[in-house]
């Protein structure tokens, strides 16, 4: 007979054990009271909170992306026509070199012809 007890109890010392740590881990989350409903129910009102503020965080950053996409948007926008405009700038100060150097041929034109018209012969331009 201590033989059989001495089996179950070896049997049982596996499973005895298993059900030690079980209870402490359920212990641990509910503590030792096993009338916790209280402690459950003010954990379930923090994870409700909880839940909230994280649905309006969330909705916060959705409205924060969507306001930094159209900074963006607008960013590219606004460069594009800065591109524009650097060009139209570029090519009106090539506008206006061009004309200097016509108006200073001009210019020399005008001073030879009247140079020669008042000049004595053999002066050259």
């Amino acid at each position: 007979m201590t033989s059989q007890l001495e089996g179950s109890d070896a049997s049982s010392g596996p499973d005895l054990e298993e059900t030690r740590r079980t209870l402490a881990k359920y212990q641990r989350i509910l503590g030792p009271n096993p009338e916790a409903a209280e402690d459950v129910r003010q954990l379930a009102e923090r994870l409700e909170v909880a839940d909230k503020d994280n649905k309006t965080l969330r909705l916060q950053l959705e409205e924060s992306e969507a306001a930094t996409n159209a900074l963006y948007t607008e960013v590219e926008g606004l460069s594009k026509l800065y591109e524009d405009l650097d060009s139209k700038v570029k090519s009106k100060c090539f506008e206006i070199k061009d004309g200097e150097l016509k108006l200073q041929r001009l210019i020399t034109e005008v001073i030879c012809i009247t140079l020669k018209i008042g000049a004595r012969p053999g002066v050259m331009c």
